[in-house]
């Protein structure tokens, strides 16, 4: 028994051999399919089932593939500046890497990717935001961020940098915006967003729930507005000091504006700073609704054409009366130097004339939905006899700026910059609403704040601690969810909390660079994107999945676009049907004879 014992014995270690044998032969020679080779960087779904769990074996033929798709570069702040941000985009990487791709991620500061992408059209895929200012609950600018006209030149910095172009989706966001009928104009705009969805050249992956917070020992009764619900024009005037007496309102601050030169400035922070400064026409309430502001009244003649009647009682910061001249100056300054971030808002404007000093008349080359919500509210009147001499205001220089700043319309004046540390501008008391007013039953109290300031901390834990140490009343930026449980602590900070329609992280593909001009791979890389952990993980319950036109703005919201969710397995089959192959090593490979475009 003992000697048939060893032959089994020889007979098991031969078997054993073999299968070892056989399995690294598989292993270095054929290699393992993609399709199951996991990614040691995966973050772990918060989802009952993975759809990574079951993938399908791909097999690709040698002779019939193309060259290998070359390393996707992933421009996106830094993690000091929008830490949830930088999260979401490691997570999506680390993702796209068990679909074959190369992926790098690259942190820059919120200007410099403005620059990069918006400017110099230099990136692969970038994912930046944007803020939700309340007249972008107005669905055309988000809509208009992939139309042909946004486009511009390289260096402008226009509203597209993604360089698609669709003459179809032109057509419709052309119609919508000269639909004046609400209903009829919806249905367009949810024929706007199924294509936007579909089509995918750039994607909102989620959309942040809104938390500030302020020091409520010191100050009340806040106005919130949606968006940024604490940091807006019109908080001056509702927030109520608990000292009875004017006081200085000391913001906190993770970033700051790329300009104070209302004619180069493209950040929603720049503009946040310029309102204070400069004044338009309209505001609008906490509802949307517009509010006449400079304009006294706003009479519409026709479809195209609106007649503004100008408040008497307005004046510059050094004394001189705002007049027709002045509106019909500013408006014509900003066409004739066709600033590319306000081109949305006077491209539809065919002329502005002069009835008598205190009223204006715009004519509109079409009907234009938008145009008091949207390009009244936007364009800020400035002082025709200070910048009607400047020939080339982007050209100014920072000294130039700061005495050109000098006379603003707006509520404050004076504003110093000094870069990293602070921007503080005092109250102007002979400003036309100092003292309060009503407006067609909106009631906006006597201003109470003698001084803003806003303090610049390189992060957001700066930020909190401002708040914490009494060295800023309120945060001028979004907190993270960890911070609500950091704050709530104090019982002299009170936390605001909304649901918000910024579109914060905003993900470009440039479709001038392949892969990216094939509609097939955008949407493959959108089904792997781990959205339910982005929002349960990273988000930690605070937000909800992204759409251009976010389900909060209720009237607008198409509920039944396309919509992506987690996927790897529906991520790969439409690669392959887009012809896209693997080789043993995983890597994946253009389609044999693709034309690969790289500007």
């Amino acid at each position: 028994m003992r000697g048939v014992s060893r032959v089994w014995a020889v007979v098991i270690l031969a078997i054993i051999v073999i299968a070892i044998l056989a399995g690294l032969y598989y292993m270095f020679f054929l290699g393992a399919p993609p399709a199951i080779r996991p990614s040691p960087t995966a973050p772990v779904q918060t989802t009952p089932t993975t759809q990574a769990t079951a993938q399908p074996v791909i097999t690709t033929t040698p002779t019939t593939m193309g060259p290998p798709v070359q390393k996707i570069t992933i421009i996106t702040t830094t993690e000091a500046e929008n830490p949830q941000r930088w999260a979401a985009v490691q997570a999506i990487a680390s993702e796209w890497r068990k679909l074959g791709f190369d992926v790098e991620v690259i942190g820059l500061e919120a200007s410099q990717v403005d620059k990069k992408c918006y400017y110099e059209w230099d990136f692969d895929v970038c994912v930046f935001g944007w803020g939700a200012r309340i007249d972008r609950l107005d669905p055309n600018l988000f809509l208009g961020l992939i139309t042909t006209a946004e486009i511009g030149k390289k260096g402008e910095g226009a509203n597209n940098p993604t360089g698609y172009s669709n003459p179809e989706y032109d057509r419709l966001h052309d119609l919508q915006r000269a639909t004046l009928d609400p209903e009829k104009r919806r249905e367009i705009v949810y024929k706007l967003q199924q294509i936007f969805h579909e089509e995918a050249p750039r994607y909102n992956i989620y959309h942040s729930f809104v938390l500030a917070a302020y020091n409520s020992k010191k100050w009340s009764d806040p106005l919130v507005m949606p968006g940024n619900p604490i940091f807006h024009e019109w908080q001056p005037y509702f927030i109520k000091p608990s000292a009875g007496s004017m006081q200085e309102l000391v913001y906190a601050s993770n970033t700051e504006p790329d300009s104070l030169n209302p004619l180069r400035a493209t950040l929603i922070f720049s503009w946040y700073v310029l309102k204070f400064v400069y004044d338009n026409l309209v505001r609008l309430g906490p509802d949307g609704r517009p509010i006449p502001w400079l304009a006294e009244n706003i009479a519409v003649i026709s479809p195209t054409e609106v007649e503004v009647r100008i408040r008497g009682d307005a004046r510059f910061h050094d004394g001189k009366p705002i007049t027709a001249n002045d509106v019909k100056f500013s408006y014509d300054y900003y066409i004739k130097n066709n600033f590319p971030y306000f081109r949305p808002y006077f491209r539809n404007i065919d002329r502005v004339e002069i009835i008598n000093s205190t009223a204006v008349r715009f004519y509109l080359k079409s009907p234009d939905a938008s145009f008091i919500t949207n390009t009244l509210y936007m364009i800020p009147i400035l002082p025709m006899h200070v910048w009607g001499n400047i020939s080339n205001p982007a050209s100014l220089t920072e000294d130039q700026l700061a005495q050109v700043l000098k006379v603003g319309s707006g509520p404050f004046r004076n504003p110093v910059w000094v870069k990293k540390e602070y921007i503080s501008m005092e109250v102007f008391p002979d400003h036309f609403a100092y003292r309060g007013l009503d407006i067609g039953g909106f009631k906006v109290p006597p201003i109470k704040v003698s001084r803003i300031t806003i303090k610049i901390y390189g992060d957001l834990e700066g930020v909190v601690n401002a708040l914490i140490l009494g060295q800023a009343d309120a945060t001028a930026v979004g907190l993270l969810p960890g911070h609500v449980d950091t704050l709530s602590r104090y019982d002299y900070i009170s936390i605001v909390k909304g649901r918000g329609f910024a579109l914060d992280a905003d993900l470009m593909f440039n479709v001038r660079r392949s892969p990216f001009d094939n509609k097939l791979v955008r949407q493959a890389l959108l089904y792997a994107v781990p959205y339910d952990y982005i929002i349960n993980v990273i988000l930690k319950g605070y937000g909800e999945k992204g759409y251009i036109i976010a389900p909060v703005n209720r009237y607008w919201h198409n509920p039944d676009v396309l919509t992506y969710s987690y996927n790897l397995t529906k991520a790969r089959e439409i690669l392959v049907k887009a012809g896209f192959s693997w080789d043993a090593m995983g890597k994946i490979h253009y389609p044999a004879n693709y034309t690969i475009k790289r500007e």
